[in-house]
């Protein structure tokens, strides 16, 4: 990347070699590009130049890997433009295709491909399908209980149940099991965490308490709880003693002060010796102030006494509820049941690992353990060594680069370790990524493996090295200031593992042009809608409210009059925003994004959400559903209900009533039945019946025999259903919605499960465990709306205007409401169930291990809050809604008399909402006058640093009546251009602007009116036609006729025309053994089987070339085929659907209509865990003329290419055409198809 100016930081991180090497990655620092420019520093030394396939570089996910290789690519093919002689370059860059940039899945694949000699499994595995495995453990889980009950002495496992299920039904030991078993994978050790974790419960009596880990938490919670207690009393110590203090409550703030302080002294002493003393503290009255006192001062102390009492009962009740020899009996009497749930699941393991094998299939889990069984022995001393081949894998790899570091879990750790050179005392791993923006603790990583590297790794030349690099190159310098400001009030190691100093802020590193002041930037918003006492059933409306306050914002920004300028990067010119510009950020979309795409939609802004839920919800998915449950059993009465009431059928309410009345007694489908057969007089609701009996009958008979997605599709057509939809409100989204339930089909297809039953069941569980649940996308990146999503969704992001909601919205707490609490550290917090007297109670290491998940979940909830805010560029709207601001503010105003610039742990650790920290943050400074107004009488005494801090904000609070009268003066503009336009009057003078919209309005022209007459479902083959010219020579040498010339009135129908050709061909490759078509006998015998079969006729077989297959025979291609069919990764004429859109197959078309294209493609296989495509092409070309035909088909091997993707996940890294009139390979760049 010459030509680029790095930051000394930069510099440093991409010269330093040979070593650990810890990069602290902030927010928009450019850590990707600085890891491809070391790379190619690397590998382009003049000193000691590495070959980039002695790299292992590892990265988050496959698409960052193909963006990593296509800039590594993209700057040696520049170096090579400027040194176009240099070899080695050449040879870099023909390496870069195999290099090891890879995730750390897929480095385990060629880990496990490479050895699977050292493990038991097939060597042609296939990874399966999410759901398909979901099925699958659902199965084993049910038989491996329905096991346990038929057992004789099975004491421990009854227990289990009486304990923990709910009575009704298994399901909760179902979820337990599963959930563990997740947990325990996580692990590098699975079943030896099981085993000692659930051995941590075996306590013989109070005395072993001390020794256990979850006393030792308790202690060290005291330890960072008590001293800012005793700090607030010591406070309130001195308040009492000034002139007007409230002197009468000093005898009790004194013995509080006593005996906390007496506790925290004696902490080193053990949980034992101190439960005495916590148990019996008690907190007095307060006592009586006599007139005089100052009532700001009196209010403050008592509050103050009220918040340490408050915390200290939450103490007592969390770690010293009982005594002691009663805890030590209640956690030992989980011991047996938790044992007895640790053998459940290990026999699950094993039962699944069976089933696994049995399909010739593994999961994501077994790609890490399995590599990690490679990698991974046991020394003669029982230690954990890296094996023989993770020996040569450490000679093999010069350096290991990981990306994203902080998202690391414990077993990849373990992985990528074991191939380092760190065994050899010579550390080479090179790890990059930001605490800060550790989001996936619901996928269980470990941002503690991060942070105990941070700490201990020195910022000086070492083996073991840390860089921090802070200047952020996205964000204005306000945005900075802002995100600054709050993240050194609200992080700490405490709560999100950072200490938020000069090292973890972010620097301007972004050029941004001067502009006229006013119409750009500005300062961050916080926009606050208080609900005075609102009820829970008013959350919904809160929601609207805040949709409506962002919706007229963002009207604001748009008006034409006024409009907000964004600086646009790439033309290095200031604009106009556009609605594409912006993004509304939420936790979670699942249960308000749609609202606000509605509630914007009716102010005229274009909004799109790719949620990933509700796509089960939506009726087109619901009806066709039902309708296949009712294909595969009709006696079921709520979906043959459905199906009657929909389009399908389109009965009425009444006409429902009619048919039940034939028979009131018993299930629907009777009485239907009873209908079609007991009407005498054929009336309407009769032959509506009978027709729709008739179809659901031939319906029932093609699920026998036809694929699924085949049937499905017939079902749109015949139904007129997809046609139907697409006139519905929404109808482009629906059409879209059941594309993809075409593919979901498909998918399907490729599992180890058949049948249209279990099609069914595998889409219930999708629905069941929120996999892969959102709509179909129907925008692309480019569209001119603003896009909602979710604060995950948008990290890697980076939008000009970022508005994030709800930031009132209570934090998600349920999983602490769970029978068992798990923790990689602490291992099992289970409840006492005693089910023989009918109670249960808590157990200390449940609430210990519920406390520690909560403070976890706190920090994760702030590193999402810091992901949030950095990813805006330029303009910042925080917006939220709270029942009632003045108390809110009252009551963290207890803390903020401190001159510590970081909050307290304490009001951090109460904190239930992004409001909860960021109101108490904003009251500190001096633009939070607003807030502080709120209360009369607030004194805050805030730090210099803070209150006149840099940077600039704008808070407004407002209430939702204050939105209504906006949306009133919004319907009236409304209303005023209605009117406008009903009452024309040629007197009457209009402007400039008002002519235009009328004369847009009046003659405006459906803009897609030549799609009225296109198919909504195309083939391949129709667009092939429609996009390439093709060449109507005949195909001289693959088919050729053995007829003497006859005249033509002699002459019968013998010539087959070119697509004839083809199909026959396609027949002939679809079956043919590819380890003996060098054989002659063969090929005439396979033929002549084929034509015995039905599948070809006499004169199809004649024309077919034994020769041209032949030479195929002897190809480099056939070769690499049947090495994949070996290990069953070649597939041969695979169907697919892939709904696109109309711009990508009509040239003249303007709207970004979907259109269904179906096809089948002729061969792929997998090779190194990538797709090469293989096609069969009989056209007639001669030597030298490939051009011809990569230019022919081009827009075909697009489309092959993304229907594979998407079916596979797997990235096509090879298109091949096989051309058979001159008996060569054709190969076409996939990354350049879509040029």
């Amino acid at each position: 990347m010459s030509g680029v100016k790095w930051t000394d930081e930069q510099q440093k991180v991409i010269d330093t070699r040979e070593r650990n090497l810890l990069v602290s990655a902030a927010a928009g620092s450019g850590k990707t590009a600085v890891l491809v420019e070391r790379i190619i520093q690397m590998i382009t030394d003049e000193e000691k130049p590495v070959d980039i396939d002695r790299l292992l570089v590892v990265t988050f996910t496959n698409a960052a890997a193909s963006e990593m290789r296509e800039r590594i690519s993209e700057a040696l093919e520049k170096k090579i433009d400027n040194n176009p002689e240099n070899r080695y370059l050449h040879k870099q860059l023909s390496l870069l295709p195999n290099a090891s940039i890879m995730t750390i899945h897929a480095f385990c694949l060629q880990v496990i491909k490479n050895n699977f000699h050292m493990i038991q499994v097939d060597p042609s595995f296939r990874v399966a399908d999410e759901t398909e495995l979901t099925l699958l453990k659902s199965d084993i889980v049910k038989e491996l209980l329905e096991s346990y009950y038929q057992k004789d002495n099975n004491d421990e496992f009854l227990a289990l149940i009486e304990s923990y299920a709910t009575g009704k039904s298994d399901d909760r030991i179902e979820s337990l099991i599963m959930e563990l078993h997740k947990f325990a994978m996580s692990n590098p050790w699975p079943v030896k965490w099981l085993k000692e974790m659930a051995d941590t419960l075996h306590v013989v009596d109070e005395k072993d308490l001390d020794d256990k880990v979850w006393t030792k938490m308790v202690t060290r919670d005291l330890e960072q709880a008590l001293p800012m207690s005793i700090r607030l009393l010591e406070e309130c110590l001195s308040i009492c003693q000034e002139e007007g203090g409230p002197i009468g409550y000093e005898d009790a703030i004194a013995l509080d002060l006593k005996h906390i302080k007496s506790i925290y002294h004696q902490l080193q002493e053990g949980y034992q010796h101190i439960s005495q003393e916590i148990m019996g503290m008690k907190f007095g009255p307060i006592g009586r102030c006599k007139k005089g006192v100052d009532p700001i001062m009196q209010h403050k102390v008592k509050a103050i006494r009220e918040d340490i009492k408050e915390s200290f009962t939450a103490i007592q009740d969390q770690y010293f509820f009982k005594a002691q020899a009663h805890i030590a009996h209640d956690i030992d009497q989980t011991y047996p049941v938790i044992e007895a749930l640790v053998d459940l699941v290990i026999t699950f393991m094993e039962n699944y690992k069976e089933a696994k094998a049995e399909k010739n299939m593994i999961d994501f889990n077994d790609i890490e353990h399995y590599a990690l069984n490679i990698l991974v022995t046991d020394n003669e001393e029982g230690e954990k060594v890296p094996s023989s081949a993770a020996i040569q894998l450490q000679d093999r790899f010069s350096e290991i680069l990981i990306d994203e570091y902080q998202d690391s879990n414990l077993v990849q750790e373990t992985i990528l370790t074991s191939v380092s050179k760190i065994h050899q005392s010579m550390p080479n791993v090179f790890m990059v990524g930001d605490v800060k923006q550790s989001i996936y603790k619901f996928r269980l990583a470990k941002p503690e493996l991060f942070m105990e590297k941070y700490k201990t790794y020195s910022t000086e030349e070492s083996k073991y090295q840390k860089i921090d690099l802070h200047r952020n190159f996205r964000s204005r310098e306000n945005i900075l200031d802002c995100t600054n400001y709050l993240f050194s009030q609200l992080m700490s190691l405490a709560y999100g593992d950072v200490v938020y100093d000069e090292h973890a802020a972010l620097h301007l590193g972004a050029p941004y042009k001067p502009c006229e002041e006013g119409i750009h930037a500005g300062p961050t918003e916080l926009i606050l809608i208080d609900h005075e006492e609102v009820e829970s059933d008013e959350i919904i409306e809160s929601k609207e409210v805040e949709a409506k306050v962002i919706a007229g914002r963002i009207k604001e920004l748009m008006n034409p009059d006024e409009p907000y300028y964004i600086y646009d990067k790439k033309n290095g010119i200031y604009r106009p925003a556009m609605y594409k510009d912006i993004v509304i950020l939420m936790r979670s979309t699942s249960t308000t994004a749609d609202m606000f795409v509605e509630t914007l939609g009716k102010y005229d802004i274009p909004a799109y959400t790719d949620a990933s839920t509700g796509y089960f919800d939506t009726v087109e998915i619901r009806t066709i559903l039902s309708l296949l449950k009712i294909i595969d059993n009709p006696r079921q009465d709520i979906p043959l209900l459905s199906v009657l009431r929909s389009p399908i059928v389109g009965l009425k309410a009444d006409e429902l009533v009619r048919i039940k009345t034939q028979l009131p007694e018993g299930e629907f489908y009777d009485a239907y039945e009873q209908y079609i057969i007991g009407t005498i007089d054929e009336d309407d609701l009769s032959q509506k019946l009978t027709a729709f009996h008739e179809q659901l009958t031939d319906w029932r008979e093609k699920a026998v025999y036809m694929p699924l997605h085949e049937l499905i599709l017939h079902i749109y057509e015949v139904s007129h259903y997809y046609n139907f939809i697409s006139v519905m409100t929404g109808g482009r989204q629906r059409q879209a919605n059941l594309d993809l339930l075409v593919d979901k089909a498909i998918r399907y297809e490729s599992t180890s499960y058949k049948g249209l039953f279990n099609f069914i069941r595998y889409l219930e569980k999708i629905h069941k465990y929120a996999i892969d649940m959102g709509e179909a996308s129907i925008f692309g990146e480019s569209e001119n709306l603003v896009r909602i999503m979710s604060i995950h969704k948008s990290k890697g992001l980076e939008f000009p205007v970022v508005f994030v909601a709800g930031m009132g919205k209570q934090f998600n707490m349920q999983d602490l409401n769970k029978p068992i609490l798990l923790h990689q550290d602490l291992g099992f917090g289970p409840k006492y169930v005693n089910y023989e007297l009918r109670y249960e109670t808590k157990t200390l290491p449940r609430s210990v291990i519920s406390k520690q998940i909560k403070n976890e979940s706190l920090s994760e909830e702030l590193r999402i809050l810091y992901v949030a805010l950095t990813r805006a560029r330029e303009k910042l709207i925080l917006v939220g809604s709270c029942k009632d601001i003045h108390k809110k503010i009252e009551k963290v105003s207890t803390y903020l008399f401190l001159p510590d610039v970081t909050l307290p742990n304490a009001l951090i650790g109460k904190g239930r909402s992004y409001l909860d920290w960021i109101i108490p943050a904003i009251l500190r400074h001096a633009d939070g006058e607003t807030l502080r107004a709120c209360c009369q009488g607030l004194v805050i005494q805030s730090p210099e640093a803070l209150y006149h801090h840099r940077s600039f904000w704008e808070v407004t609070c407002i209430t939702p009546e204050q939105t209504i009268e906006k949306e009133e003066v919004h319907a009236q503009e409304r209303m005023q251009s209605y009117e406008a336009l009903t009452h024309w009057a040629s007197e009457v003078s209009y402007s400039d602007y008002d002519k235009d919209y009328f004369d847009k309005q009046l003659n405006w022209v459906y803009p897609a009116k030549d799609a009225i007459a296109r198919s909504v479902k195309v083939s391949v083959s129709e667009i092939k036609r429609q996009n390439m010219l093709l060449v109507q020579e005949e195909h001289e040498e693959l088919f050729h006729d053995f007829e003497p010339y006859k005249p033509a009135f002699m002459e019968e129908k013998i010539r087959l025309t070119p697509g004839e050709r083809g199909t026959v061909f396609h027949k002939v490759m679809q079956h043919i053994d590819f380890n003996r078509m060098d054989e002659q006998d063969y090929l005439v015998t396979y033929c002549d089987q084929l034509e015995r079969n039905g599948m070809l006729t006499e004169k199809e077989k004649k024309s077919v070339s034994i020769q041209a297959l032949l030479r195929f025979s002897d190809s480099d291609l056939i070769k690499r085929m049947i090495n994949a069919e070996k290990q069953k990764q070649l597939k041969r004429e695979m169907p697919f659907v892939l709904g696109i859109n109309a711009q990508d197959i009509y040239d003249a078309c303007d709207l970004k209509e979907t259109i269904l294209v179906q096809g089948v493609i002729d061969c792929y296989f997998l090779e190194h865990d990538e797709i090469v495509l293989v096609d069969y092409k009989t056209d007639y070309i001669k030597p030298h003329e490939e051009q011809v035909l990569i230019d022919r088909y081009k827009k075909q091997m697009e489309l092959y290419c993304r229907a594979l993707e998407n079916i596979s996940g797997f990235t096509v890294k090879e298109v091949i055409l096989y051309a058979f009139s001159i008996g060569q390979e054709i190969k076409m760049d996939p990354f350049g198809l879509g040029d």
